[in-house]
C-alpha cells in the first residue's frame, strides 16, 4: 500500500475557508511539491516552514494537520 504523502493530504483542503486551506493554498503557491512532497516526519516539515519564514500561526496549523495525517496513517 502505497502511503499518501502529507503534501497530498494537504491538498485536499485547497477549497476550505479554514487554517488548513489557508496553509495547503501556501504550499501549493510555493512551488515547493517536489521537496514537500518528500516530507516524511514532523522534524522536516517545522525545519521548512522555519526556512521559509512561517508565522507561529502557520506552524501551529501545520502541527494540527500533520497531528491528522499521522493518525489517518495509523501513526498516532
Amino acid at each position: 500500500m502505497v502511503k499518501e504523502s502529507f503534501y497530498r493530504y494537504m491538498m485536499c483542503f485547497l477549497a476550505e475557508d479554514t487554517p488548513a486551506g489557508d496553509l495547503a493554498r501556501d504550499m501549493k503557491r510555493s512551488g515547493d511539491e517536489p521537496d514537500l512532497s518528500q516530507i516524511r516526519s514532523w522534524d522536516s516539515l517545522s525545519s521548512y516552514l522555519r526556512f521559509r519564514d512561517a508565522c507561529p500561526e502557520c506552524i501551529r496549523t501545520a502541527r494540527e494537520c500533520w497531528r491528522k495525517y499521522m493518525k489517518t496513517r495509523g501513526c498516532a
